[in-house]
């Protein structure tokens, strides 16, 4: 999720990525859970003013 600024607008960024990474998974359960032992979460915000990449640890 990208965001423009440091404070509200990150907060906001990284609450969308974790929502959409739960979402996307839950999806994929579903409709291929063969795929589920093979796939990896990766949830980030991108820093749109540098085009920086920040991964999330949780």
């Amino acid at each position: 999720m990208p965001y423009e600024d440091i404070g509200v607008d990150r907060a906001r960024a990284v609450l969308k990525s974790h929502f959409m990474a739960r979402f996307a998974a839950a999806v994929l359960r579903e409709s291929h859970p063969d795929l589920v032992a093979r796939m990896t979460v990766r949830q980030t915000v991108l820093n749109w003013h540098s085009r920086a990449v920040e991964a999330l640890d949780r």
